[in-house]
């Protein structure tokens, strides 16, 4: 059964939330807050205190997972997502080959999951066996997690031929886990053998190293536009006597406000 706690309770717990996240932002100002680190802090401070909450978000960010898992680009949770995406092709190809003609991005299902352990996504007994098995185990469990959520509902999924449909019913689904000894003997027993996390690893360190490049492509292009922006006006078009509209040679338009003085 999920934990009851009063008003009083839930306040005080919101105030050491803020003091957590702001001692973790001040301990690691190169990252500071990122997506998901809220929904780990705030389950955290149900079952111990803030300094052993801050030391978690720490061992999350520092040990678990690489730097770049929370980073501005989510790179090394996109790089899970990438060898997720591989497994499921091994394990479950018919939920592979359907995603993958209907162009839908696994990413956008299971990414939260991999982020938030699974936060919001599973009732709250199912997630605290989760956790303690990712605590015990590492980052490698988050994979058979999700191949087991995703497959356990198999035939939901090959029954949708929609976006939207597939997203609706994996997340309606997942939210009905009760039975967290069946999830389990499916993710550890059924499912069989997965890549050793040495493997996985290698896996997710070159589908990072790829994204990394393809940001970094972006970025350079991003600064070539720029660089070369032509703002030189090659026509001008008073509106009235405080605005008026110039066409730049580069092609862009814009607005110029005007400032009348009185003489």
């Amino acid at each position: 059964m999920a934990p009851q706690f009063s008003l009083v309770f839930l306040r005080n717990t919101v105030s050491q939330l803020q003091q957590v996240l702001r001692a973790f932002c001040l301990h690691n100002t190169a990252l500071g807050y990122c997506q998901g680190m809220n929904f780990l802090a705030s389950t955290a401070l149900l079952f111990i205190g803030p300094e052993d909450t801050f030391w978690f978000l720490v061992a999350m960010t520092e040990h678990f997972h690489d730097k770049s898992y929370f980073d501005d680009n989510l790179a090394g949770a996109q790089a899970d997502q990438e060898v997720l995406k591989e497994l499921l092709e091994i394990k479950f190809p018919l939920i592979s080959a359907h995603l993958s003609s209907l162009e839908i991005d696994l990413a956008t299902i299971t990414l939260n999951w991999f982020l938030a352990l699974f936060f919001d996504a599973v009732p709250f007994n199912t997630l605290l066996r989760m956790w303690d098995c990712f605590l015990l185990e590492g980052p490698k469990v988050l994979f058979r997690f999700a191949l087991a959520l995703l497959g356990q509902h198999q035939d939901d999924i090959l029954s949708r031929s929609d976006t939207i449909g597939i997203m609706k019913v994996i997340k309606a689904a997942v939210r009905l886990i009760y039975d967290v000894d069946g999830l389990f003997k499916l993710a550890f027993d059924e499912l069989g053998k997965l890549p050793s996390w040495n493997v996985l690893r290698s896996k997710q360190l070159n589908y990072l190293h790829l994204l990394n490049e393809k940001l970094s492509k972006r970025q350079r292009l991003r600064s070539l536009h720029i660089s070369n922006f032509d703002c030189r006006v090659c026509s001008f078009v008073l509106i009235r006597e405080d605005l008026a509209f110039a066409g730049l040679i580069s092609g862009f338009v814009i607005a110029l406000h005007l400032r009348v003085d009185e003489w």
